[in-house]
């Protein structure tokens, strides 16, 4: 559960970057509570079940699997995850590093849950598609951070705005 949290947390920040219309800096259009879209994931995962009953278990979990981030004024954020009736929440800070308009570049830290002596920092780019949907990507050694498969991608992920 870390590793998914390490993983969405750098992704959810970067893809929040691009979100909205011209106009609005980097850190508005990050303001907001994102989620992921896991539909190319769960299609792949779904063909492999047919052959593989590992890949049957892993897609029961990803439908279970819930995440929400919630990026809020003055650089903090909230990443709440919840799977098999267990539910995790974990606050950290989240600054964009640079805004180049269609991208930008986000940096992210937190305490992961039971190591809060440990602080998890990464750095992702974000992609915008529309107003409502981002890629990220993790850069550097954060590469690992993103699930395998989770956005369709093994080294992206697609992120929804969540609409109130």
């Amino acid at each position: 559960m870390k590793r998914l949290i390490s993983g969405f947390v750098p992704i959810c920040l970067a893809a929040c970057v691009l979100l909205s219309g011209c106009g609005k800096s980097a850190e508005q259009k990050l303001l907001g509570k994102w989620e992921p879209d896991l539909s190319e994931a769960i299609k792949k995962a779904e063909e492999e079940a047919k052959e593989d009953p590992a890949a049957a278990m892993g897609l029961e979990m990803m439908k279970e699997a819930t995440m929400t981030i919630e990026l809020k004024k003055e650089g903090k954020m909230t990443i709440a995850m919840g799977m098999g009736g267990m539910n995790i929440t974990v606050d950290g800070k989240w600054k964009v590093t640079k805004d180049e308009g269609k991208k930008a570049k986000v940096e992210m830290s937190f305490k992961p849950p039971g190591e809060e002596e440990k602080e998890e920092k990464g750095e992702v780019e974000v992609t915008f598609k529309s107003a409502d949907t981002l890629v990220v990507k993790p850069l550097g050694d954060d590469t690992d951070m993103l699930p395998g498969g989770m956005g369709g991608d093994e080294e992206t992920i697609t992120l929804k705005r969540v609409k109130d």
